[in-house]
């Protein structure tokens, strides 16, 4: 591969590295260089997670080309501090509580500073279309506005004077103890980990919503310079689940979703494996996909999976309808609903919907998994629930718990997206078959909508019956949760949801039915507010 030299100064250092074309000036800084404040988080410009400052300019690293980036000097998070000595900018940060997953921090923070260099006292709307180009899914953005207001202030005054912290209890200010980290760019999230010997992993997903699989071929694949391991859901029988065991580590004969990962790599390098993902051929007999809950419902519709009645699932929660695509049924019954809605003064009916929402965690999902060879699996992981994480693998792999160690260090965002099992399995596996080298797999923002689970849809029918005084009579609703492909949590949300799904209100005479239903969709998990949300939208909507 030929490569260009360059020369470039990065924080007041100057480097001299070789550069392949097509290398970005983010893959310079993080895999050449090793700094790891800039954050890879779409790889296309939109989410700012990546931003640095070239030339005294707020840019994109990840549309930069390294090659681009000869003779400029950059700065990037790590260079923001003097010694131990925090900025005012960074100080501020903290004091205004602008850092919480602390993964979007740095970009944050280097369109802040290229900004008061240029505009000493900005205005409020200039501060805005300032950060215009960098997500954050944790602040809510005011935060950020407010620390630089702050700082512009303090500037003026003679010098920003911090936060006063008094101690950390009820009444007192404190700060996270977690700041100084994040603000400069040294905090550790698993999309900055190396182990020695790592390789690194690459998914080949369906393009198909509904198919079966008739072939493939992964012998092209396998031949591939630098790959270490090749794997397709024949070569792996676990179910693994939450509280079903309905989904398959790599999809077995049956596609239920677009996305779905049919086949895994193991290589030396991401180029490597993904050659060779490419070079995996799949045959595929397409099917019509089953696309709502209505047509999942309807008489006679294709079953998702027509062997429910044999999966493993949690029974004193949960019931699961085999013969139809419910995954789970949950009934509240209290009073005589009938008879209290021919008694109201005025009945209300009418359906709502609530789509899918894709989490969007600023890190998407990621997983670092090392099988050794005297049987014990160490986890490095980008999740909410480390012992649920342990307790499903184990689970699945049939495994104590002692042998499996899972470590969960700063998570960039998660919003229930993350509390469940997902990469895990499938890097594992990898890691066995590749000789028991430490594998990591880290999901591409496309993976992350179109593999990892979203927040499952729903259909509402909700029917309220009032009299003129006021006073609620008669509540009947039907949830119908679009839970996707799988299970997962959803099941769990469509259950929860059910216990609060007559809203605030205290009735004498109430009727609900909350099914989880199959689709040929990304499958649901949990999403902040767990249900709740939705169904007490549709409540008071309905009024």
């Amino acid at each position: 591969m030929k490569t260009y030299p360059i020369t470039l100064t990065v924080n007041g250092r100057v480097y001299n590295p070789e550069v392949p074309a097509g290398r970005t000036l983010l893959e310079l800084l993080r895999g050449g260089l090793h700094l790891n404040a800039a954050k890879y988080g779409c790889g296309i410009g939109e989410c700012g997670a990546c931003t640095i400052i070239m030339n005294g300019r707020a840019v994109n690293s990840c549309l930069v080309q390294a090659a681009e980036a000869d003779g400029a000097i950059i700065e990037t998070a790590e260079g923001e501090k003097d010694g131990d000595v925090l900025s005012d900018l960074q100080q501020a940060f903290i004091d205004h509580g602008a850092i919480q997953c602390g993964f979007c921090t740095s970009g944050m923070l280097n369109s802040a500073r290229a900004l008061l260099r240029h505009t000493p006292d900005p205005s409020y709307d200039e501060i805005v279309e300032a950060l215009a180009g960098n997500y954050c899914r944790c602040t809510g953005y005011d935060p950020f506005i407010k620390a630089i207001q702050a700082v512009v202030a303090g500037r003026k005054a003679g010098g920003y004077k911090a936060k006063v912290v008094t101690g950390p209890y009820v009444g007192g200010e404190t700060n996270r103890i977690d700041g100084v980290e994040k603000v400069a760019g040294s905090a550790v999230f698993v999309h900055d980990m190396v182990l020695q010997g790592m390789l690194y992993a690459r998914m080949l997903t369906s393009p198909h919503g509904a198919a079966r699989i008739r072939s493939s071929d992964t012998t092209k694949a396998a031949a591939l310079p630098g790959v270490r391991a090749v794997l397709t859901g024949k070569d792996l029988t676990q179910k693994m689940g939450l509280y079903m065991q309905d989904k398959d580590i790599l999809a077995r004969e049956i596609i239920r979703y677009h996305g779905e990962a049919v086949a895994a790599v193991a290589a030396e390098s991401w180029e490597q494996a993904e050659a060779a993902i490419r070079a995996i051929v799949v045959d595929y007999e397409v099917i019509d996909p089953i696309k709502d809950v209505d047509e999942a419902l309807a008489a006679g519709a294709r079953l998702l999976h027509p062997d429910m009645g044999t999966y493993s699932y949690y029974k004193p929660a949960f019931s699961p309808q085999p013969g139809t695509n419910v995954a789970h049924h949950q009934k509240i019954r209290k009073g005589d609903v009938d008879k209290a809605f021919e008694t109201s003064d005025l009945v209300f009916e009418h359906t709502f919907r609530n789509p899918p929402v894709q989490h969007v965690p600023m890190e998407t999902h990621t997983a670092i998994v090392h099988a050794r060879p005297g049987g014990e699996v160490d986890i490095i992981t980008s999740a909410q629930s480390p012992f649920t994480v342990r307790q499903l693998f184990c689970h699945t792999f049939s495994m104590p718990l002692n042998k499996v160690r899972v470590r969960v260090p700063y998570v960039g965002g998660g919003f229930g997206g993350k509390a469940g099992i997902a990469l895990e399995p499938i890097v594992y596996c990898l890691s066995k078959a590749a000789g028991c080298l430490p594998v990591k797999l880290t999901a591409t923002r496309e993976e992350e909508f179109n593999t990892l689970p979203c927040r499952q849809g729903l259909k509402s029918i909700i029917k309220t019956g009032v009299n003129k005084d006021g006073k609620l009579q008669a509540l009947k609703c039907t949830y119908l949760w679009d839970a996707g492909a799988y299970a997962d949590y959803g099941v769990n949300v469509g259950r929860a949801a059910a216990y609060s799904g007559a809203g605030p209100y205290m009735l004498p005479n109430c009727w609900i039915d909350s099914k989880v239903v199959y689709t040929n969709k990304v499958f649901g998990t949990a999403y902040r507010g767990f249900g709740h949300l939705e169904v007490m939208w549709g409540i008071e909507r309905n009024m």
